[in-house]
């Protein structure tokens, strides 16, 4: 039997966190753990990349710390891993390959775009780790001399799995997307995770969301809609409920079936420390997140309910990007800007994430559909 350990998003301040004994135990008896590493390590010389959204880096500690607990595949497909330019990733990259580690979804497109295959006991275990289109993404596959992350909807990727599939005996999938904060996956997601699975892949474990969005099994393989964060320190104000709260998900593969065994994971923010969780409540959120996904009709209501409720913040990030939004105190602001001849300059970064982003584009064109159903056709 063969166990494979992955886990969500990892960001340490100071590199330093602990493992509890139960966990420590289980990673170590894992024949392969994986982890999403959520940013790079900021390299002496860097450039930033031009974007929306905060920048991430964090200290070159944590690879000590995650190659003592056993971990060796890390992708580096996500939304933050050129924050600091190519001068970082390439020295992330560097870091993790000294370590004798898999890195994957990041770099040149020939290894951005790479089905990395690791053998054990025998048996020949392939990860493809991509990401939705945000800042940092490589999509077009002539220009050879850019750097990047791989992108979940590029043509090619089915391809990819076709081909990783008469590679390795097992391949799975690790996207990186989804709505942050929200604890339902989008429909389109959810098809295309679905689809990967048709095209052969034998799992998919997204993270990103930074918080757990339940899972399903789909024709008999594992669909995790997101693993929530393992580790992410972060000491602000008022964060979302279960920023603290993750999934583990130790896989095991016997006999040619691949099972899934499930366990919930806290991370203590002023200890730094990370194990094993059977709290009630979050383990009651978990129940109600699957129940759901298994009730299309309630699964949907639930997805309309926050598009419809981000739909103003999209609407606001429109405008700040150039567009108007016609309420009369907004409107009067920039009409007035726009008579003395000073154009208004919002953060068009912020606006054209939202349409190139596909996980927020899906979301957008969802809550305008809703407005439109509800006869509320206003911009």
């Amino acid at each position: 039997m063969l166990q494979l350990t992955i886990v969500g998003d990892l960001k340490s301040d100071n590199g330093q966190f602990q493992i509890g004994d139960a966990m420590k135990k289980r990673l170590q008896n894992s024949d392969v753990n994986v982890l999403n590493l959520e940013a790079p390590i900021k390299s002496s010389e860097f450039s930033l990349l031009l974007k929306s959204g905060p920048r991430l880096s964090q200290s070159k500690n944590v690879l000590d710390t995650i190659y003592g607990c056993g971990f060796r595949v890390i992708s580096m497909a996500n939304n933050h891993m050129m924050d600091f330019g190519k001068e970082s990733l390439f020295y992330t990259k560097e870091l993790i390959e000294e370590k004798e580690c898999t890195s994957l979804g990041a770099g040149f497109w020939e290894d951005a775009y790479q089905i990395k295959c690791i053998e054990t006991k025998g048996v020949k275990v392939g990860f493809l780790a991509v990401t939705q289109h945000e800042f940092g993404v490589l999509d077009d596959e002539q220009n050879d001399t850019e750097v990047g992350t791989a992108w979940m909807l590029h043509p090619y990727i089915d391809e990819l799995i076709l081909e990783g599939k008469k590679r390795c005996d097992y391949l799975f999938v690790l996207p990186h997307a989804g709505i942050e904060n929200e604890c339902f996956p989008l429909p389109e997601l959810r098809t295309l995770y679905r689809h990967w699975i048709r095209m052969g892949a034998d799992g998919v474990f997204a993270s990103h969301p930074h918080t757990p969005q339940g899972w399903e099994i789909y024709e008999d393989k594992p669909i995790c809609y997101s693993l929530g964060n393992f580790c992410f320190e972060n000491h602000s104000q008022g964060l979302p409920k279960y920023w603290n709260n993750g999934l583990v998900a130790h896989v095991l593969i016997d006999e040619g079936k691949v099972q899934l065994d499930m366990h919930y994971v806290e991370y203590d923010q002023d200890k730094h420390y990370i194990d094993y969780t059977e709290e009630h409540s979050f383990c009651q959120h978990i129940d109600e997140i699957n129940s759901v996904l298994k009730d299309e009709h309630l699964y949907i209501e639930k997805v309309n309910e926050y598009c419809n409720r981000l739909a103003d913040y999209y609407d606001l990030a429109f405008a700040k990007g150039g567009y108007y939004k016609f309420a009369t105190k907004k409107f009067s602001v920039q009409l007035l800007k726009q008579i003395v001849g000073k154009r208004y300059k919002g953060n068009i970064n912020h606006a054209l994430n939202n349409i190139r982003c596909e996980a927020h584009r899906w979301a957008i064109i969802r809550a305008w559909n809703n407005k439109i159903i509800n006869g509320d056709v206003s911009i």
